[in-house]
C-alpha cells in the first residue's frame, strides 16, 4: 500500500467512514514496524488539522492508534488487536458506565507510564515445564529433569519425552504385554502449558494449576479421562469409542466422539466452562445436558444447571494456550486469579472490594510488573513481597 492510500484511510478512519475492509487493511499496514515512523507522520498530520497549536499528545496518539485496532463486541467494551508498531500492552477499564483506555505504545517512548510500577519487585514468568508424571506404580517423574527420549515402559506403551518437553504414549507395535492402570500428569502454578498425547491419539494440554488422570492404555467400549484446572483437548476420532472427559470430585461430564474442546474446571472459580472449536459434544450434570456446536460453550453452575452461550469468544478461551492473558470484561479477583496461577504467587487483598472490569491483551511471557501496570493506571495499587501481591483496592 502506497503512502497515499495509507493518508487516505486513515482520513477515512477518523471521519467514520471506513469500511471495515478498508480498517482490514489499514491495521495489516500498521503492523508492519517499517511503517511506523509514516504512521507517526500521519496521526501528526491528522491533529494539526484540528489543532494546529499544539504537539500530538502522547494520549491522544494512543487513542488514534486504538480506533484503528478496536473491535466492539460488548456494550461499554473493546477488544484491541495491537500490532507490532504499538507493543502488545492494552487495557480498557469499564467503571460506572465509562470506559478509559489506556496502553503502552512503541512510537512514544516518554510515555508516563513506563515509570508507574518501577518500584515493584520482579516475578518472572514460567521458564520451563515442571509438570510431573506419576506412573501406575507411584512413582514420580519430573520433566523438567528428564533428557530427551524414552523414559519409561508400562506394558505394551513407551513413554517418551520430546525436545519441546511434550509426553508422548506410543503403543510397541506387536508387543501383546497389554498396559494396566492410569497414570496422572499434574502440571503446577508457574509452570508453562504441559502437552501430553495419549496412547489412542488424543492430545491434551494443561493450564498451570491442572491435572489430567487417564488409563495408559485405553481399553473397553469408552475411553475416559479426569481433569481439574483448565485443559484443552483435541480427540482423535473412534465412533465406536468414545471419549469422556470427569471432572475430578464432581459429577460434571463430557462426552465426546471427536472433536477440539476447552474445559475450565477450576475449583477456585465460581462455573465450569466447556468451550467447543470443533465437533460436538454432550455436557451432563445432575441430569441435566446440553449438546454443543462448534463456537458454543456451556456454563455449569455449583447447582448443577447447564446454561449455554451460543457465540462464546473462542480468543478469549484459547488466549492461554496461546501464550496471552486475554481479560474481557473481567473483574480484578477474576484477572489475579489467573496472574496467581501462572505466577505462582499469592494474592491479598486490603480495602472495599472494586467493581471495575478489565479488558485487555498481555503476553504471558512478560514480567508480572507488565500486567500490574494496567491496572494500577486504573487506580488499583500493588505491593510484591517475596512471592505475595497485597492488591489495594
Amino acid at each position: 500500500m502506497d503512502d497515499l492510500y495509507a493518508q487516505t484511510l486513515m482520513d477515512r478512519l477518523f471521519r467514520g467512514t471506513i469500511t471495515t475492509e478498508e480498517k482490514k487493511v489499514l491495521a495489516s499496514w500498521i503492523a508492519d514496524p517499517a511503517n511506523g515512523t509514516r504512521l507517526e507522520e500521519l496521526m501528526e498530520i491528522h491533529w494539526q488539522q484540528q489543532d494546529a497549536s499544539h504537539a500530538l499528545p502522547d494520549d491522544r496518539a494512543q487513542q488514534m492508534l486504538a480506533a484503528i485496532h478496536a473491535k466492539p463486541v460488548k456494550p461499554l467494551t473493546q477488544r484491541l488487536r495491537i500490532g507490532r508498531a504499538a507493543a502488545a500492552i492494552v487495557l480498557l477499564v469499564s467503571v460506572a458506565g465509562a470506559g478509559y483506555l489506556f496502553f503502552k505504545s512503541s512510537l512514544h517512548q516518554k510515555s508516563p507510564m513506563a515509570n508507574v510500577v518501577s518500584h515493584l519487585q520482579p516475578i518472572q514468568a514460567p521458564a520451563t515445564v515442571k509438570a510431573v508424571v506419576t506412573l501406575s506404580n507411584g512413582q514420580q517423574i519430573s520433566l523438567d529433569s528428564l533428557a530427551t527420549g524414552a523414559f519409561a515402559t508400562q506394558g505394551n506403551v513407551q513413554l517418551t519425552k520430546s525436545a519441546h518437553d511434550d509426553i508422548a504414549y506410543q503403543l510397541k507395535p506387536g508387543d501383546n504385554d497389554l498396559a494396566s492402570g492410569t497414570n496422572t500428569i499434574t502440571n503446577p502454578r508457574g509452570s508453562k502449558v504441559a502437552t501430553v498425547a495419549l496412547s489412542d491419539g488424543s492430545r491434551a494440554w494443561l493450564n498451570a494449576g491442572s491435572s489430567l488422570r487417564y488409563p495408559v492404555a485405553f481399553t473397553g467400549h469408552e475411553r475416559k479421562v479426569e481433569m481439574s484446572g483448565e485443559v484443552y483437548f483435541e480427540i482423535a476420532p473412534k465412533a465406536a469409542q468414545p471419549f469422556i472427559v470427569k471432572k475430578t470430585n464432581d459429577g460434571a461430564e463430557i462426552q465426546v466422539l471427536g472433536t477440539h474442546f476447552n474445559v475450565n474446571a477450576f475449583d477456585d472459580e465460581k462455573e465450569m466452562k466447556v468451550t467447543l472449536l470443533e465437533g460436538a459434544v454432550r455436557v451432563k450434570n445432575s441430569g441435566s445436558s446440553k449438546v454443543l456446536t462448534a463456537g458454543q460453550q456451556a456454563v455449569v453452575s455449583s447447582n448443577g444447571d447447564i446454561r449455554l452461550q451460543p457465540d462464546a469468544d473462542t480468543e478469549e478461551v484459547m488466549a492461554w494456550k496461546n501464550g496471552l492473558f486475554n481479560f474481557n470484561s473481567l473483574e480484578l479477583q477474576e484477572v489475579m486469579r489467573q496472574v496467581s496461577r501462572w505466577y505462582d504467587v499469592e494474592v491479598v487483598y486490603q480495602g472495599n472490594q472494586s467493581n471495575r472490569h478489565f479488558t485487555g491483551i498481555v503476553s504471558r511471557n512478560k514480567d508480572i510488573s507488565e500486567v500490574c501496570k494496567l491496572m494500577q493506571l486504573a487506580g488499583i495499587q500493588f505491593k510484591i513481597t517475596g512471592k505475595t501481591i497485597v492488591v489495594e483496592q
